[in-house]
C-alpha cells in the first residue's frame, strides 16, 4: 500500500512540475489561447448543459 501511494504521489509531483515549466515557457500568442480556451469553457460551463424543459 505505500508503494502505490509513493508511487502516486511521486507521479502526480512529476506531472504537476512539468505543467508549470510547461506554462513557465509559452509566449504572448500562446498565452492568448490558453485564455480563449478556458474563457469558452467557463461560458460554456456556465450556460449550464441542458435546456430549462428539462428541469
Amino acid at each position: 500500500m505505500e508503494s502505490a501511494t509513493k508511487y502516486l504521489s511521486t507521479t502526480l509531483n512529476d506531472f504537476l512540475g512539468n505543467s508549470w515549466r510547461w506554462f513557465n515557457n509559452l509566449n504572448r500568442e500562446e498565452w492568448l489561447i490558453v485564455l480563449a480556451v478556458f474563457a469558452v469553457t467557463g461560458f460554456l460551463c456556465l450556460r449550464g448543459f441542458g435546456s430549462r424543459s428539462e428541469y
